[in-house]
């Protein structure tokens, strides 16, 4: 059984490689419904793998490990060939002689390669938290918790990973379509994630012994908190690609240190009254706080940029043609 985790994981690896060749392919080209259809792809073959293999085949962990390389795998052969006939005109093009990755590092590179130690601490901070304070069986409780927000919560990355490279795109030659364009994003994944946090919240029960087991749902009241973090994460999903498009890396990763440490002390506080819940709700309170700090440090870099907050309650003419 060990030989076969690791086995499956190495093969997970593998093609997470092969998955980030074409997403930086498609991210280069702007090839945006690629890219959506890339993680929404991977987002639902898991989920169908999580049904097919654990709920119906009860295959456990073995099952709950495949779910990775075997949705990765397909997601990989679907897109395939759109990536081949993308990159093929490329063998005619010569390769640049100037240090281009050099100059790109020494100027935000570097703080993109500093923040992600922090990104990774940001993640695993609970676990270690709940490990200290309350023991290995609560850590079990929270990840199976985190496991199903995830999937709920991958439906609006899928939106931020988009908005990467078409910000920077548009954002030097046409500021006022990129404000508009920022705002209805904030908009629509407001409502989407309202939709979300009311569905999870009224069918976790159901969804938890579908895909799990009537064992874990102890985990439904930490998955419930954890799912009021998609209501105001719509204000985030903006916020990187932001910075990224103004050369602002830095400022990320000054937010990144100041919210680990925020974070760390709102999960010992919370976790030392709360048990397991209040991991969950250290998540809220700390994206509550970070994401005014992060408007804050774009405010600083472009003044002229609000998300008017007013819109997101009203239909306007465009929301009419959209949904028509």
């Amino acid at each position: 059984m060990i030989a076969h985790l690791f086995m499956a994981v190495g093969a997970y690896l593998f093609l997470t490689c092969i998955k980030n060749l074409l997403s930086t392919t498609f991210y280069s080209y702007t090839l945006y419904h690629y890219l959506i259809l890339l993680e929404v792809a991977f987002a639902l073959l898991r989920l169908l793998l999580v049904l097919l293999l654990i709920t119906w085949l009860k295959q456990g962990l073995i099952g709950a490990v495949l779910t990775y390389p075997l949705s990765l795998a397909i997601t990989i052969l679907l897109l395939s060939p759109f990536w081949c006939r993308t990159v093929l005109p490329l063998r005619k093009v010569k390769a640049s002689k100037e240090a281009v990755f050099r100059k790109a590092l020494k100027e935000q590179g570097s703080y993109i390669v500093l923040m992600l130690p922090f990104k990774d601490i940001q993640d695993q901070l609970p676990v270690w938290m709940i490990k200290v304070l309350l023991g290995t069986e609560m850590v079990a409780i929270y990840a199976v918790a985190q496991r199903g927000f995830s999937l709920f919560y991958s439906l609006l990355n899928s939106l931020e990973t988009t908005l990467l490279p078409l910000a920077s795109e548009k954002i030097s030659s046409d500021w006022e379509t990129t404000k508009r364009m920022l705002n209805k994003a904030t908009k629509y994944a407001f409502w989407s994630g309202a939709l979300l946090v009311i569905g999870g919240w009224l069918f976790a029960p159901i969804f938890y012994r579908l895909l799990f087991s009537e064992k874990y749902l102890e985990a439904v009241p930490v998955f419930r908190i954890c799912l009021f973090a998609l209501s105001i994460y719509p204000f985030a999903l903006i916020q990187r690609p932001l910075f990224y498009a103004l050369r602002a890396q830095k400022y990320l990763f000054y937010a990144y240190v100041i919210g680990d440490c925020f974070y760390a002390l709102f999960l010992y506080l919370f976790i030392s009254q709360l048990g397991v819940l209040g991991a969950a709700l250290a998540l809220l309170i700390n994206g509550g706080i970070m994401i005014p700090v992060r408007y804050y440090f774009l405010y600083r870099i472009k003044s002229d940029f609000r998300i008017d907050i007013k819109n997101i309650f009203q239909i306007d003419e465009f929301d009419k043609r959209m949904f028509k």
